[in-house]
């Protein structure tokens, strides 16, 4: 979680950076423009303050009057607002070629209808399927629609009439009547579907057209805006415009539609026959514009996204188009009048026949009336077009280049001294491993090496590894935990001195908590120095294996409530399918609270027991809350710990505290002795603990089995430290004892019990072994002693730890070892294990890919002398033999890729690996055109230039004949699929 945040982060503030850079555009080319702040750009007013979007764009019209265009930001996107009628002119008629695309940057493909629609379409396809449609579109086919309009007009004054009240007055919600009506229209035109908007109401296409669009909601909002600023995002988000449900129901109405007609050889006079037609090529003039190769006919759901785009179009502008044509006749008696004037004359010229549509078309002073309200009422008032071409418009020359660059030149002084200290500031300590000759891996700022944790999402096992593979010949080198520096030992001999012979000076572990975190800093992990030795002396002769013996009841109880309850829910074969994560954290609970607390709680049964629920609240990292503080703490500890900022929350550390208080209390004032971890710390903290030895009754040291950690005590001074001890102290070692064995344990037992189902040889052996000590004890319950007799357990735990090591730098403690051992051999004893078809395939790490207990069962049965610290080490040979090729393949792909103009014998800038010729504009802040003028400057006397846009290779034209060969004479052979990109410069 932490990785994904800092990657958050870092995003946001790129895309901050990238944004802010873009809404200086127009003041960097003195074009006079809206205020715009990143992120929203010049929208930040409409969006923000829900001010109507047509007042805002009236608004900026009398700010900007005399301009013919001025500029603003939409949401990151530099856009110019036209308000000269000869530049409008010039853009949609005598330019119209180079302007037919709408930048539709919130249509993604995961948008069916929408994305298939000829509004979305661009460039070749656009141009293909306007002419495909446009003969249905024609005055002489909308003539043979006339008579299905018609009929829904009737219908609406017949709805009316009926409603008409005593003195004939209906009064209506305009809005709401003429959205039906308009609805009824579409319906029966379009899609050829007969329905009753105004009668009926909750008609299914009804209900489902009115909520096509998710843009009221504050989600749809946000959808929108997500799509607005970072359409590749929203895109990979599956982010659409319309509702996924209205999706489905629109395809399967039309595809049925289409399905009947064919089969019938139906005809019916509305938009969908007029498509099938195009689609079948029978359309007279269909494919005159058509390019030979071009496709020519349409499929299924390109048809049907036409249909939807006529609903889009005719829909709401329809509508509201009727309301407000309605609204100026009730305000304006005499043009009511008017025009009821003239459609009396109408009439009458009919002689009570019904009106038609060369008739309405006669009718001037209604196309007159309809073409005011359109104006002063537009439901669609601006249009978008995207520039596809390099095209020369009126007055849109570069303004005040002069002034800009001295502007630039200016901020760029004031700039420099406050770049180089950042630089400084970022580069801190970053020398450290340089100044001392020691092999490192180059760091970078901030992140020292930790790049690919923290922003590529490589896990540190993996990363270290990765550094370890680099640096295999040395002992020793660096590497940058941000700004600190930390040495890798990659030597068994060198680990072994610090962690034994030389263990004093390295008792203290990189804080990762802060001083709110009472419970983890007065934990025996958290403390330095002489603290630490203190505590660790004082709480030594509690976890020798003579205390462990003591506690093997408890666990063992707990392990036979966990079979119990596994036979409880076994079905009707005999099977019991569980999610072994879930369900050995809770069986680990159980042990871990009898255990430390002294507690009986039944978290399998039970799972909302107030310990199991503050157990899981205590060590939840993925609440994105916990996380910043998280992050926090790590990048600026000082301030946290000002902050009082803690990872375990205060109501969870209170419950562990209370429950620690209460039972020494009670034991106290009872004499109760229980054999529990409480025991042993009220035990050292009066003083009356003394380290036994793990010797046996013959004098004899016990052996503990290969899988655990001896514990050195050589230079521990095992005098009891009698000191006072705070509650809060108390509950730290208790709470120690839960981080070390809550999700640690369970994690191992989940990994250890999927690795017996994938490898039934080893799961029989294991069982062989379980058979053969309870044969031995005769019926008894299994004691701490037969269970450390268990060579073959014990080598199979110790290799599901170096094959997932839950920790992959933390010692094995006899504690969390015997209860996993334990629970095993219950499991064991009843059941068999298999893999159901809801298993996760785990990550593996070590030396092989299969597990192998009789590698280290070899070196118990032969007392073999091992460096056991080698077993840190996590191989990733297989994997680095694998990417080798496929790194050595993309390393002569990239060199082939830049010999483009080599073995072309062409004048070419020498390119940066991966960036190309881009260095200066994404990684300088040059733009474009200052490093073009850069180039043109040294190859001044070359007709060509040879540039490589990152890997694609561009050819920079500087001649002005092959320029006005390429863009006039030969334009026609230009392809849009060149491999090659031409870019045109002039030199004055």
């Amino acid at each position: 979680m932490l990785t994904w945040i800092l990657g958050l982060f870092t995003f946001i503030l790129i895309l901050w950076k990238f944004s802010s850079k873009k809404i200086k555009f127009f003041e960097d080319h003195g074009i006079s423009s809206l205020s715009s702040i990143p992120f929203f750009g010049s929208m930040w007013k409409p969006f923000l303050t829900q001010q109507p979007y047509p007042e805002w764009m009236l608004e900026n019209t009398h700010k900007f009057r005399k301009n013919h265009f001025y500029g603003l930001s939409n949401f990151g996107q530099i856009t110019f607002m036209i308000q000269d009628p000869d530049i409008i002119k010039q853009i949609c008629i005598k330019e119209f070629d180079n302007f037919t695309n709408h930048p539709n940057v919130t249509i993604t493909h995961h948008d069916k209808l929408l994305f298939n629609s000829l509004s979305n379409l661009q460039d070749e396809r656009w141009k293909d399927m306007r002419s495909i449609l446009s003969p249905a579109f024609t005055g002489s086919k909308m003539r043979l629609m006339f008579d299905l309009i018609r009929e829904c007009a009737s219908d609406f004054v017949s709805y009316c009439i009926e409603n008409l009240t005593e003195d004939e007055k209906f009064e209506i919600n305009s809005k709401e009547i003429f959205s039906k009506v308009t609805m009824d229209v579409i319906s029966t035109v379009a899609f050829g579907l007969k329905v009753d908007s105004l009668r009926d109401p909750e008609n299914e296409v009804y209900k489902k057209a009115t909520n096509a669009f998710d843009i009221q909601t504050a989600v749809g909002q946000f959808k929108l805006l997500l799509l607005q600023m970072c359409p590749k995002l929203g895109n990979k988000l599956g982010l659409t415009m319309t509702k996924k449900e209205f999706n489905e129901f629109f395809i399967q109405m039309i595809s049925e539609s289409l399905d009947h007609r064919r089969n019938t050889k139906s005809f019916r006079p509305d938009i969908i026959q007029l498509l099938i037609q195009a689609q079948d090529g029978s359309l007279s003039g269909q494919n005159s514009d058509l390019k030979e190769g071009s496709k020519k006919f349409l499929t299924d759901l390109e048809l049907i996204s036409q249909c939807f785009i006529f609903y889009f179009a005719g829909f709401e502008t329809t509508a509201a188009l009727l309301n407000f044509a309605a609204y100026e006749l009730a305000l304006n008696d005499d043009v009511q009048e008017r025009l009821f004037n003239e459609i009396q004359e109408t009439k009458a010229k009919l002689q009570g026949e019904k009106i038609t549509y060369v008739i309405l078309q006669e009718m001037q002073y209604l196309d007159a009336f309809i073409s005011e309200v359109l104006r002063v009422y537009p439901p669609g008032f601006i249009t978008d077009r995207l520039c596809n071409h390099k095209t020369e418009i009126k007055d849109f020359n570069d303004i005040g280049a002069d002034k800009v660059q001295g502007r630039l030149r200016t901020r760029t002084k004031a700039l420099s001294p406050l770049i180089y200290l950042l630089w400084k500031y970022l580069n801190k300590n970053l020398d450290y491993f340089s100044d001392r000759g020691i092999p490192h891996d180059k760091p970078l700022p901030i992140c020292g090496n930790m790049l690919s944790v923290y922003f590529l999402g490589k896990s540190f096992p993996d990363m270290l590894q990765t550094i370890s593979n680099k640096f295999r010949p040395h002992r020793i080198y660096g590497m940058y935990d941000m700004h600190n520096p930390m040495y890798v030992i990659d030597d068994p001999i060198l680990a072994k001195q610090i962690s034994i012979k030389d263990f004093d000076h390295f008792v203290n572990h990189v804080p990762f908590w802060s001083d709110g975190d009472d419970l983890i800093k007065n934990s025996l992990f958290a403390l330095n120095n002489e603290k630490w030795k203190t505590m660790r002396s004082t709480l030594s002769p509690a976890f020798t294996s003579s205390k462990m013996k003591m506690m093997f009841d408890l666990i063992r109880n707990c392990a036979n409530s966990f079979v119990k309850y596994c036979n409880e829910n076994l079905d009707k074969d005999g099977r019991f399918e569980i999610n072994v994560k879930d369900t050995f954290s809770r069986s680990t609970v159980d042990v871990i609270s009898t255990c430390a607390f002294g507690l009986e709680v039944d978290s399998l049964k039970n799972p909302k027991n107030d310990v199991y629920i503050n157990a899981r609240k205590a060590f939840n990292f993925e609440g994105l809350v916990v996380q910043m503080k998280f992050a926090l703490i790590t990048l600026a500890p000082k301030l946290a710990s000002s902050l009082k900022i803690a990872l375990t929350p205060k109501d969870s550390e209170q419950f562990f505290k209370k429950i620690v208080s209460d039972t020494i209390n009670h034991r106290r004032s009872t004499n109760t002795f229980r054999p529990d971890v409480i025991q042993l710390l009220i035990q050292a903290i009066d003083g009356n603990l003394k380290h036994d030895s793990d010797s046996n009754k013959s004098g004899e040291k016990e052996e503990e089995g290969f899988s655990v950690v001896q514990e050195n005590l050589s230079e521990l001074n095992h005098k009891t430290m009698h000191r006072n001890w705070s509650d809060i102290e108390i509950t730290a070692q208790c709470f120690l004892f839960f981080v070390a064995g809550f999700d640690t344990t369970s994690t191992t037992l989940t990994f250890a019990t999927y690795e017996m189902a994938v490898a039934p040889d080893i799961q029989d052996k294991l069982y062989d072994e379980v058979k053969s000590v309870k044969a031995a004890l005769g019926g008894n319950p299994v004691t701490y002693e037969a269970i450390h007799k268990m060579q073959y357990l014990d080598a199979f735990i110790s290799e599901v730890l170096r094959h997932h090591p839950p920790g992959f730098i933390t010692d094995r403690s006899r504690f969390a070892l015997m209860e996993i051992k334990t629970l095993i051999y219950h499991i064991l004893s009843e059941f068999s294990i298999e893999v159901c078809d809801k298993t996760l395939v785990p990550m593996r790490y070590g030396q092989s890919l299969a597990l192998a207990p009789e590698r280290d069962l070899y070196v118990q049965l032969k007392k073999r002398s091992v460096q056991i610290f080698t077993s840190l080490e996590m191989d990733f040979i297989t994997w680095f033999c694998l990417i080798s090729p496929l790194i050595l393949i993309f390393y002569f792909y990239v060199r082939h890729k830049y010999s483009y103009f080599k073995n072309r014998n062409v004048p070419y800038i020498k390119p940066t690996p991966l960036i190309g010729n881009m260095f200066l504009p994404v990684l300088m802040g040059d733009s474009i055109v200052e490093s073009f003028v850069k180039i043109s400057s040294e190859f001044r006397n070359e007709p060509y230039i040879g540039n490589f846009d990152f890997l694609n290779p561009s050819l920079i034209i500087q001649d002005p004949e092959i320029i006005k060969q390429i863009g006039i004479k030969n334009f026609d052979n230009l392809s849009i699929t060149l491999h090659l990109r031409i870019v045109f410069q002039m030199n004055y």
